[in-house]
């Protein structure tokens, strides 16, 4: 085979060839960066779900431990366990963000200021956990979105 031969069959190859490379590159890029956006999307909602599950978690606590003494009836009880539990469950079952949670050590901290709460009764000490805990998960997420 010469080597006008071989040119040819490589350029008529290509002709066929290119434009399928092509569509397959594209596809791998858009592919590559919808899951992108995807994630950033995910993280942004559920940054968004543990702050305001915190915020209003923090409120009810406030408001059932701020008084000494507590005086409630079991629903009220019932009801505050159960705001406890759920504000839990949402920092623990956190996919997109877990790591940045644990770095932040929300769960650990999160717990620490709700026992000290319910044994102490300090509302400006809770406060300012529950303020330094926002401000920390606030920071991470503007730092990852900015």
């Amino acid at each position: 085979m010469n080597p006008n031969g071989v040119l040819m069959y490589v350029r008529d190859a290509w002709a066929i060839l290119g434009p399928l490379v092509g569509v397959l590159i594209g596809g791998y890029i858009t592919t590559r960066t919808q899951r992108k956006q995807w994630i950033r999307d995910n993280k942004r909602t559920e940054y968004r779900e543990l702050l305001t599950t915190i915020a209003d978690a923090g409120g009810k606590f406030v408001v059932f431990y701020g008084t000494y003494p507590i005086v409630a009836n079991p629903s009220e009880q019932f009801a505050i366990g159960e705001t406890a539990r759920t504000s839990v469950d949402v920092i623990y079952n956190r996919l997109f963000i877990a790591k940045e949670i644990e770095e932040l050590e929300i769960q650990r901290r999160w717990e620490n200021a709700i026992s000290a709460l319910r044994k102490n009764h300090d509302v400006n000490w809770f406060g300012k956990s529950l303020d330094g805990i926002m401000a920390d998960i606030r920071g991470k997420a503007l730092r990852e979105f900015s």
